[in-house]
């Protein structure tokens, strides 16, 4: 008699789990599920104007968070030099913005690493060490202690972008060519893009 858990994954039902190995480690996966997270955000990109998220009295669409996470994306790669294997710490609390700086750290094939945005500063500086971070994605209250004393207390020599309420803030002065990184995401139904 088939259990709950086999009607859901079992073979032939919509969430088939099948073994496979990856890296030559036995894993279970989805049999129709995307291979990676991009395919996953290529799929969603087929919902585009179906609402996403609701964030306080915002209310977010699929495409909105894609198209600011591919801004975000591109300043990452192009300016700050964030690719395949690269470490970027996410310390963020629930937000549009967490979810946009997510999708941009994944698409361009780095690691996110996910701090809570309630860890003391040292933990953070100590968690930077130990997963080698470049660059530092923050809520606007753990960024005001993070510049005066991230390089005092971690050898991370991070790039900091400040976001408040899904809106980028500041840099630490990068620039790239043409692109600057102020103001790059903004919670609105605009589209903003880069300045000349």
């Amino acid at each position: 008699m088939p259990t709950p858990l086999s009607r859901i994954t079992g073979p032939g039902s919509p969430f088939e789990l099948i073994e496979t190995p990856i890296a030559g480690v036995p894993c279970r996966i989805f049999r129709r599920g995307p291979a990676t997270l991009n395919d996953l955000y290529r799929k969603c990109a087929q919902f585009a104007d179906r609402e996403f998220m609701v964030f306080s009295a915002s209310r977010v669409k699929t495409g909105e968070i894609l198209e600011q996470a591919h801004v975000l994306a591109c300043f990452l790669s192009e300016a700050a030099g964030v690719g395949f294997g690269t470490r970027v710490a996410l310390v963020a609390g629930n937000s549009p913005h967490w979810l946009i700086s997510f999708v941009a750290i994944t698409s361009v094939g780095a690691t996110a690493v996910l701090l809570s945005e309630r860890s003391k500063t040292a933990e953070i500086a100590r968690i930077l060490d130990i997963a080698d971070c470049t660059v530092v994605i923050a809520d606007r209250d753990v960024a005001r202690s993070l510049p005066s004393r991230m390089h005092r207390e971690s050898s991370c020599p991070a790039i900091l972008l400040t976001v408040s309420r899904g809106r980028l803030l500041s840099g630490n002065g990068l620039s790239c060519g043409r692109h600057t990184c102020l103001g790059l995401i903004k919670a609105s139904r605009s589209r903003q893009t880069l300045p000349p």
